[in-house]
C-alpha cells in the first residue's frame, strides 16, 4: 500500500514540475514578445514620431473597446 502511494505522489510530483516548466517557459515567451513589440515601437518613434499619432488612439481605443465589451457582457450575463 505504501508503495503506491509513493508511487502516486511521485507521479503528481513530476507532472506539477512540469506545469511549472511550462509556465516559466510561456511567460518568458510573452515578455519577450512584449520587450520586443517596444522596442520596435522605440525605434520607428524615433526615425517617425508620427507613429505616436496614429499608435496612441489606437491603443487607447482597444482599451476602451475591452473595457465597455466586458461590462457589456457582465450586464447581459446578469440579466440572462
Amino acid at each position: 500500500m505504501l508503495i503506491h502511494v509513493f508511487k502516486f505522489f511521485l507521479q503528481a510530483s513530476t507532472d506539477q514540475s512540469e506545469v511549472d516548466t511550462n509556465i516559466a517557459d510561456q511567460m518568458g515567451t510573452v515578455a519577450f514578445s512584449m520587450i520586443q513589440l517596444v522596442g520596435i515601437i522605440v525605434v520607428m518613434s524615433q526615425v517617425a514620431w508620427q507613429v505616436f499619432v496614429v499608435f496612441i488612439p489606437v491603443f487607447a481605443a482597444c482599451v476602451w473597446y475591452q473595457v465597455v465589451f466586458f461590462f457589456t457582457d457582465l450586464i447581459v450575463l446578469h440579466v440572462k
